[in-house]
C-alpha cells in the first residue's frame, strides 16, 4: 500500500525510470541557465517531437517546468528542487526528499552495469 506522502515520490520515479528522461534531468541539473527544448534534443541526439513528449512527462510529475518564449519552450527543474539543489547540496543533485540522485557522474551505458 502507497502512503499518501510516498504517492509523490512514486511518481517522481516513474517519470525518472526512463533512460532518456534521466538523461535529461542529468542535462539540466548540470546546465548552467535553462536550455530550449531545441537545445536538450540536440545535445541527447532526440528528435524534437521525442524530446517534446519526454518533457512532458517529467512536467507532469512535477519535475520540470516549461516556460515558453515566443517560439521556443526553456525547460528547467522545477522551483522547489532547485532549492533543494541550493540549499547547501552539491550542484548537479536532485533530492526528492525520499532520495537523492547525483548527476555530476558520469552517465553509465546499459552494457556497464
Amino acid at each position: 500500500m502507497i502512503h499518501s506522502e510516498d504517492s509523490g515520490c512514486v511518481a517522481y520515479l516513474k517519470a525518472l525510470s526512463d533512460e532518456t528522461r534521466w538523461e535529461i534531468i542529468r542535462f539540466l541539473a548540470n546546465a548552467s541557465e535553462p536550455p530550449k527544448l531545441g537545445e536538450i534534443a540536440r545535445s541527447l541526439g532526440l528528435s524534437d517531437y521525442n524530446a517534446s513528449r519526454h518533457v512532458r512527462i517529467l512536467s507532469e510529475a512535477g519535475l520540470v517546468c516549461v516556460v515558453r518564449e515566443g517560439r521556443c519552450k526553456r525547460i528547467f527543474i522545477a522551483p522547489a528542487w532547485r532549492k533543494s539543489r541550493q540549499g547547501g547540496k552539491a550542484p548537479g543533485t536532485l533530492d526528492l526528499g525520499c532520495c537523492r540522485f547525483d548527476f555530476t557522474q558520469a552517465s553509465r551505458s546499459m552494457g556497464d552495469a
